[in-house]
């Protein structure tokens, strides 16, 4: 098992653990509106599950749009595969500095100016 899972279990066992001493130690009902007596655990749990789930949906948002763009690139990179496309400037005979001779071999010094007159 992992250490981050180790963590995060012990952490929900203690929550629980401080959850059911709540329960406990508040023998009494809470009366919210529009709702019938409930424990204080229960409120409790029922506030901390809205909490998770409002925090897991706004984490939502930004996978969302990286996957709609990750899908998108991967189908512009198909199509590009699909065809003969070659970038600017990637012609095996073009040199990567413009003003160099492409049949000059590397054994072969490059010829200035002052010695060729």
């Amino acid at each position: 098992m992992k250490a981050v899972r180790i963590f995060q279990l012990v952490g929900l066992l203690i929550l629980a653990a401080y959850v059911l001493l709540i329960h406990n130690a508040n023998p009494q009902n809470v009366i919210l509106p529009f709702f019938l007596p409930l424990p204080t655990s229960v409120v409790i749990i029922i506030a901390l599950l809205l909490g998770w789930l409002v925090a897991w949906l706004s984490s939502l948002s930004p996978n969302w749009t990286l996957r709609r763009e990750n899908r998108k690139l991967q189908r512009r990179l198909s199509e590009l595969e699909g065809s003969n496309y070659r970038p600017v400037g990637d012609e095996p005979s073009a040199p990567v500095i413009p003003d160099r001779d492409v049949t000059l071999s590397r054994s072969e010094p490059p010829v200035t100016d002052s010695e060729s007159t």
